[in-house]
């Protein structure tokens, strides 16, 4: 499965590493510059399409952050191309596991408005790295 995961604590990248281990995963910290999640975004799926993206709200190491600031898990989904048949007809499911339920609420909308139907919010935690690894165990 070829996963996309923002996530900028460390101890969730360390944790979504152990349960991703045998997925090809793609990770980044952070929407803004160079090495940002929407330019590898961009560059990866052009190499494949992703099968799943792991989405956090708050980066930078903040927490509630507004969902209108550029550096967030919000700004990423506002970049996102539509999904459809005349655009891009396979659209990878999405989970969001932030913690920032008010940012959450607003990332799922902004996709469905989108056409990312396959997209829900679970916390991250347990369920979360499940997903990855169905018998992953911390």
């Amino acid at each position: 499965m070829r996963v996309f995961i923002l996530e900028d604590d460390p101890d969730r990248i360390m944790l979504l590493r152990e349960a991703a281990f045998n997925h090809d995963a793609v990770f980044t910290e952070s929407c803004l510059g160079p090495n940002g999640a929407i330019e590898v975004y961009a560059r990866e799926s052009a190499k494949a399409p992703f099968d799943l993206l792991l989405l956090d709200h708050d980066l930078g190491g903040r927490t509630f952050v507004d969902s209108n600031e550029e550096d967030t898990g919000a700004a990423f989904v506002r970049r996102l191309p539509d999904g459809g048949p005349t655009t891009i007809p396979y659209l990878p499911d999405v989970v969001i596991h932030s913690y920032n339920a008010d940012g959450a609420k607003n990332m799922l909308a902004t996709l469905r408005e989108k056409g990312y139907r396959r997209s829900i919010y679970v916390p991250f935690g347990h369920a979360t790295l499940r997903l990855l690894n169905p018998a992953y165990k911390w």
